[in-house]
């Protein structure tokens, strides 16, 4: 099977990004990343999904994960560094393809992936959670540039999908945790288009 090249997304810019750029971006990213199997560690679910920030510890992996040793002190030894350079070079991708006020952020700050997504978020003011929710309220069907109902439609959804609960979250009304990821229901599909009309 022959392997398909996939190139990287484009630099994020300095302002102007929408919630659905951003959520292009991160895919676009993700899939260019992915492509190296020691990436996807470090996203959400891989073994070393977080780290320590380098200005609080150089090393950033402090050990292996307990399922990811060897069978010798030399080859853990080796093995640890080799993450290590490999979580500096996935960090460094992210940061060449981010604006370049985040990169020192990016090197020196992050935790996870998470953390950068919530950096880049605050950057551009597409957060997802509480007050920011009601940007939905932001997207206007502009005649002048739009001509596309179905793509004014898309963007309202995409912008209600971006807010959608993950399991993990916490639903503070309720005292409860999310034990799997909300959906959009057929209901909330036809609200979706009747606020779109």
């Amino acid at each position: 099977m022959s392997r398909i090249k996939i190139d990287p997304p484009n630099a994020l810019p300095s302002t102007g990004l929408t919630s659905i750029q951003y959520k292009q971006w991160k895919i676009a990213l993700k899939i260019f990343l992915q492509q190296t199997a020691e990436f996807r560690e470090f996203y959400p679910g891989g073994k070393y999904s977080t780290w320590e920030a380098l200005e609080d510890n150089p090393s950033r992996i402090t050990k292996l994960s307990s399922d990811d040793k060897k069978e010798t002190d030399d080859e853990n030894t080796e093995h640890l560094a080799q993450r290590r350079i490999y979580l500096e070079t996935f960090l460094g991708i992210i940061a060449r393809y981010s604006d370049e006020g985040d990169f020192d952020d990016i090197m020196e700050k992050s935790t996870s992936l998470e953390w950068i997504h919530q950096l880049h978020e605050r950057r551009y003011g597409i957060q997802r959670k509480g007050r920011y929710f009601h940007r939905l309220n932001s997207i206007r069907f502009d005649k002048a540039n739009m001509s596309d109902y179905f793509k004014f439609y898309t963007d309202i959804r995409s912008c209600f999908k971006s807010n959608l609960l993950k399991t993990g979250d916490s639903v503070q009304y309720k005292k409860t945790t999310m034990t799997e990821d909300e959906k959009v229901t057929p209901t909330t599909e036809c609200l979706l288009i009747s606020i779109a009309l």
